[in-house]
């Protein structure tokens, strides 16, 4: 066997055939709790939006460092952010996630999210007051466990928005990251954090009005 790291997976890969027998497995754990946090969140955020906007999450992808989901409906920075405050919200609460297998009669009577018309059996994933929506993923137990979400961007895509999200562990490394080099930045600039970014404006300010002034006397 070779291992092989694509996008932070190991891959072990085989030039022979495996002798027949028992083959012992585990799951990554800490991987897998990262990406059912990341899920779960974004099944709350996508369910807040629809009940708020009516738009449908169209697309959805976990990326390496953050999530993306795309709604199928525009709608502003100050939309998205209150979306995450409600998030939030319902992670404190701690609310029950949920997975059951309606029959056919339930389902007719159900409101569920799905992107596309599901035949057969229909796994759906509950999360009480917030979300019910067709899923096969892995989910938390309890939406405590997400921990916290933050959002990150919202730009027009495909005649609606796609936003990047951060849920749980990925959300806390990088607002932990984000105020290291916020405090950095305070301590080489001779100021607070909470105060960085009225600063920077006044330190801008005054760049431009020294490079005018050099302008004038170098025309001078």
């Amino acid at each position: 066997l070779r291992a092989l790291e694509k996008d932070g997976i190991i891959i072990h890969c085989t030039d022979r055939p495996l002798p027949i027998g028992c083959v012992h497995g585990a799951i990554d754990w800490d991987r897998r709790f990262e990406h059912m946090q990341q899920h779960s969140g974004e099944h709350i955020f996508s369910g807040l939006v629809y009940r708020h906007f009516g738009f449908h999450n169209v697309g959805f992808h976990m990326g390496r460092d953050a999530i993306t989901m795309d709604f199928d409906g525009v709608f502003t920075m100050e939309d998205a952010l209150a979306i995450e405050r409600e998030v939030n919200g319902a992670i404190w609460h701690n609310v029950p996630v949920t997975v059951f297998y309606p029959d056919a009669k339930a389902r007719e009577t159900l409101d569920y999210r799905a992107k596309k018309a599901i035949e057969g059996k229909l796994r759906l994933v509950r999360i009480e007051g917030y979300d019910l929506c067709a899923c096969c993923g892995t989910h938390v137990s309890g939406s405590a466990q997400i921990g916290m979400v933050k959002f990150l961007s919202a730009k027009n895509f495909h005649e609606g928005t796609r936003l990047e999200l951060l849920c749980g562990k990925r959300a806390v490394r990088y607002l932990s990251d984000v105020y290291a080099k916020a405090k950095e930045a305070a301590v080489m600039l001779s100021t607070s954090e909470d105060n960085l970014a009225e600063f920077t404006g006044k330190i801008l300010q005054e760049n431009q009005r020294l490079k005018t002034k050099i302008s004038s006397l170098q025309e001078q």
